[in-house]
C-alpha cells in the first residue's frame, strides 16, 4: 500500500546492551523474522515510504533488512535519545508528507490493524501528536501519560523522573506516536537533554504541543497491550516469542 501523506519511521539505532549478545537487539528473531522486519510488515499496510533510524552496527541491519525489504535508512551518530533519533530522519521526509508515525524495531507483535486504527484516529481528531497508550496493572519501567483536569493528556513522565504520586498512574506511554509533519518538525528543535538521563526525549513534544494548544494531544489505548512490547532482554525475548507461538496455536 502506498500512502503518500505518511511516513513511518523506524526507530532501530540501539545497541541492546541487556541482550547480552553481539547481535544488534532488532535482529533477534521470532520465529525465523528479524523483529525491525516484522515490524516493517506491520507498517507496509499505512505506507511503503518507510524509514529506518540505524546506529549500532548499521552495516548489519542494513544488509539484513535489505534483504526483504526496500526500506531507507537515516543514521544517529551517537544514542542521545529518540528525540534525536527522530531528528537524524528529518531530510528524508518527503514534500507530500503530512503525517509522521514512529514505531519501535523492537515491538514485533504489533499488528497492522491496530497502526491503521492509530492513523485514521491522529487524522481524524486533527492532532498535532497522538500516543498510542497502555493500561498496566504494573507500569513499572514505563512513561506515565499525565492528564488535565478535564482528562487532556499534558506531558510525558519518564520513570526515572517521576514522583511518588506520578509512578500510581497506570496508563503509559508504548512509543508509538503519530505527529503531523510540520509540527514535530518545528518542535524537535525545541527539546533539551535536562532531565535524568541526560537525553533528548521525543515524549518532550507531548508537553510542547499541549502548551501551544490543551486539545492537539491525542491518544488510543491499545486493547491488547502484549502488541507493544517491547525486548530489551533475553528473557523478555523468550517472553515474546512464547507469545508469538500461542497466537499461531490459537489461530
Amino acid at each position: 500500500m502506498y500512502n503518500k501523506n505518511w511516513c513511518v519511521v523506524i526507530l532501530a539505532a540501539g545497541k541492546g546492551k541487556r541482550m547480552e549478545s553481539d547481535l544488534p537487539k532488532v535482529l533477534h528473531e521470532i520465529e525465523g523474522i528479524p523483529m525491525v522486519v516484522r515490524v516493517c510488515n506491520a507498517a507496509e499496510i499505512l505506507s511503503d515510504d518507510i524509514v529506518i533510524v540505524v546506529g549500532h552496527k548499521a552495516d548489519d541491519v542494513k544488509t539484513t533488512v535489505l534483504k526483504s525489504k526496500k526500506v531507507r535508512f537515516a543514521f544517529q551518530n551517537e544514542q542521545n535519545g529518540t528525540g534525536d533519533a527522530v531528528r537524524s530522519a528529518i531530510e528524508y521526509f518527503g514534500e507530500d508528507v503530512k503525517h509522521i508515525m514512529i514505531l519501535c524495531g523492537d515491538t514485533p507483535l504489533i499488528k497492522s490493524k491496530t497502526l491503521i486504527e492509530f492513523a485514521a484516529e491522529h487524522e481524524k481528531g486533527c492532532f498535532d501528536v497522538s500516543l498510542l497508550g497502555m493500561e498496566l496493572d504494573n507500569p513499572s519501567g514505563y512513561g506515565r501519560l499525565v492528564k488535565d483536569s478535564l482528562d487532556n493528556i499534558m506531558k510525558i513522565v519518564e520513570e526515572a523522573d517521576a514522583d511518588e504520586k506520578q509512578r500510581c498512574i497506570r496508563l503509559v506511554n508504548s512509543g508509538i506516536y503519530c505527529f503531523k509533519k510540520e509540527f514535530l518538525v518545528q518542535s524537535l528543535l525545541k527539546i533539551n537533554c535536562n532531565n535524568a538521563q541526560k537525553e533528548y526525549y521525543l515524549t518532550d513534544l507531548v508537553n510542547i504541543a499541549y502548551l501551544q494548544n490543551e486539545n492537539s494531544v491525542g491518544y488510543h489505548v491499545l486493547k491488547n497491550h502484549e502488541e507493544a512490547l517491547g525486548v530489551n532482554s533475553k528473557k523478555e525475548l523468550e517472553s515474546v516469542r512464547q507469545l508469538f507461538a500461542d497466537a499461531l496455536s490459537m489461530a
